[in-house]
Formats: C-alpha cells, structure tokens, sequence
C-alpha cells in the first residue's frame, strides 16, 4: 500500500463527506485511516490554529497611527540635530589634512624636480615660494641667472588658512640636486650658503574651527613630515 506523510499540524477531510482530522499519534499517515475512508479524495487545507492569519504575512495587519510617526519624526530630528554639527566639523579638519598633505606632496614633487634636472654646467634650482595673506604657494626654478615661476600658484581650500612661516628666510630656500634645502644668501643658487646647523622649516595651516596642522620640512634630507598641532 502507498503511503503519504503530512506534518502532524496538517488536518484533512474527505471532499464531499463529514470533517475528519489526521490526529497527531496517526504521524500524518493516510494509511492508517480505517478502510472506509481509503478511497476518498482527500482535501487538506490548514490547521485551525492558523486559519484566519493573513495569507500575505501570517499576520494581522494594521496601518500606522498619527502619533506613532510624529514620534519617528522627532527622532529623526532630533539625530539630526546632534549628527549635523559633528559632521560639518570632520570636513573641515578633513579639508585642513588635506591642505596639509598637499603642500607636503608639492614639496616632495619639487625636490625630485632638483635632483632629476643635475647639470654640472648648467644646474636648474627648484624652490616653492609662499603667500600667506593670499593663501597660496608656487614653484620657482633658477635657470640662466633668474628665478621664474614654474607653474601656476596653488590656492588653499577655501575656510584654511596659513599661520606663521619659520624661519623668516623660508622663501629664500631652494633644493640643491641632493635633495637637501639650503640657504640663497646671496639670490644666486650656485653660491651655496649652509645652516650651522640643520634647521627644519615650517609651514602652519588652520582652519576657522581652530584645528591646526603643520608641513616640516628637514634642510639637511630635504624631506617631510605632517604633523597635528602647531610647534609653539
């Protein structure tokens, strides 16, 4: 005899004929049945405990009250109030890093300009010249008795701004094709005039939120480094 399983939960009854349930301890057997109820067609349909539920969720459904989404609104509102002023604050010490690393990249950028261009008899000195009340810094190189620009100036982002320059002679500055900065004491680069001592230069950046980020740069390598707050 071929049998059938159903789950237990699952109830029947023969189509046309009075209700009959597949009881739990039958295990969902149809074979089981009494032999009266062996040729009937049987229909199945859900057990009563679900009947009445949804068919599209399972659930009673209901819609949202007035007062349940004022409720969510202000929530929202209330996230955003605390959310807003944080997040404009990240950007703008994201913008001042950003500053920062750029002039550090344009730092670097101008060193390899020094060191790619040696020439014994006709050396090409590269230096960066910097404006603080425009807020702007541009590369100059010394070629055929003269320093020109080599490039347009670059801007800061807007709301960052420089702070002080050291030392005072920073502009006078250029990297000689070792790599290292030194000194133009007398404007022409092929007089090189050392630091007694290696010195570090420094550029000082802020924002209007009072961050404060600051590019040094080594005269003895020539190279940089980025640092949060400002050398007092």
């Amino acid at each position: 005899m071929n049998r059938w399983f159903f789950p237990k939960s699952v109830e029947m009854e023969p189509h046309g004929q009075g209700g009959v349930s597949i009881q739990p301890n039958l295990g969902g057997d149809i074979s089981r049945l009494n032999p009266g109820q062996a040729g009937l067609r049987w229909r199945i349909f859900p057990p009563a405990w679900y009947r009445g539920r949804s068919s599209a969720t399972g659930m009673n459904r209901r819609g949202t009250t007035l007062g349940e989404l004022l409720i969510v609104l202000a929530i929202i509102g209330i996230g955003a109030t605390l959310a807003v002023p944080n997040i404009g604050r990240q950007i703008s010490r994201y913008r001042l890093k950003a500053a920062a690393r750029e002039i550090s990249n344009f730092l670097q950028e101008t060193r390899a300009e020094a060191i790619k261009n040696a020439d014994v008899e006709n050396p090409v000195s590269f230096k960066v010249v910097f404006n603080s009340t425009l807020g702007t810094y541009t590369r100059q190189k010394y070629q055929s008795g003269s320093w020109a620009n080599d490039g347009t100036a670059r801007t800061l982002p807007t709301s960052v701004t420089m702070g002080s320059l050291s030392p005072t002679d920073i502009n006078t500055r250029y990297f000689r094709t070792d790599g290292s900065s030194v000194l133009d004491m007398n404007t022409d680069p092929t007089d090189d005039q050392f630091d007694a001592v290696p010195v570090t230069l420094r550029i000082q950046l802020q924002n209007t939120r009072n961050d404060h980020y600051e590019v040094n740069l080594f005269s003895s390598t020539g190279l940089t480094e980025i640092k949060e707050g400002w050398t007092r």
